[in-house]
């Protein structure tokens, strides 16, 4: 089978994963080529050995599947392969597979080094990609325009995690927050998921408006009288800084709610 031509992430994670299986396979984790494609659930092994020596490129769900089966985080093997940010991941020992991916260990089936094969019975996890516009910001500050363009980006979730959070793949982006007005819960550079199909504003929830032509990221607060406050976490009314913004109803016009902030991540 000739070679194809593939990016630079992809021959490096090519790379990475035969070294992780080789390894695995020298600690006695695995016997051959053979049971791991069983685990992906190919016909033959010689899929296993095109991936891992770079004849076949690897499509992001492979490479998870692939990185489920190791034990690794798809992040650190192809950065191109971003994961649900809160999952952590390790080089997972025998045991670790066993109770992580409910392995069943076949003591009948012992490699020469004295490791046993393994059968994943867990279904592995889906996960949904989020478009990402690091190019269009959200300010905390006076206001960035937000400008409409085709994802070059993408971020990915846990399925399971996007559905428990109430937020539909097909209605929902991950955008740059930019400024101080949010702090301390929100810092400059922050990536938020917006979800886009909200029916209803919630009181105190963080939203990402466009107000009098400007795009920000505030908390919004309902008033018995119909107002609606624009609140920055970081106001100082000694200081004026970020004061409240009211929004009378017969203003509701000027008003747009592009979602609401449903999670938050940045540098720690």
């Amino acid at each position: 089978m000739s070679k194809r031509q593939l990016t630079e992430n992809q021959a490096l994670a090519a790379e990475r994963l035969k070294k992780a299986f080789l390894h695995q396979k020298s600690l006695g984790k695995w016997k051959s080529q053979a049971q791991i494609a069983d685990l992906m659930g190919f016909e033959t092994q010689s899929a296993v050995s095109h991936y891992l020596n770079g004849l076949r490129p690897i499509s992001f769900e492979v490479g998870v599947r692939f990185c489920r089966i190791f034990g690794l985080d798809p992040a650190q093997i192809n950065p191109d392969w971003n994961m649900y940010p809160e999952q952590n991941f390790k080089i997972l020992s025998a045991d670790d597979i066993e109770t992580r991916f409910g392995v069943k260990r076949d003591p009948d089936l012992v490699s020469e080094s004295g490791g046993t094969e393994y059968k994943i019975s867990a279904p592995v996890p889906e996960f949904a990609k989020i478009p990402f516009y690091d190019e269009v910001e959200l300010s905390m500050g006076d206001g960035r325009v937000v400008y409409h363009e085709e994802p070059e980006k993408f971020l990915t979730f846990r399925s399971d995690w996007l559905k428990n959070m109430d937020v539909d793949p097909q209605h929902a982006v991950v955008v740059t927050c930019k400024g101080d007005s949010m702090l301390d819960r929100i810092q400059d550079g922050d990536a938020a998921l917006i979800k886009t199909d909200i029916t209803e504003i919630e009181d105190d929830r963080c939203y990402a408006i466009n107000y009098g032509g400007d795009a920000k990221l505030k908390r919004l607060l309902k008033r018995v009288n119909g107002d609606l406050i624009i609140r920055s976490d970081n106001n100082d009314p000694s200081e004026n800084k970020w004061p409240d913004e009211i929004v009378k109803p017969e203003q509701a016009d000027e008003l747009r709610i592009i979602g609401m902030a449903v999670w938050i991540a940045g540098k720690v």
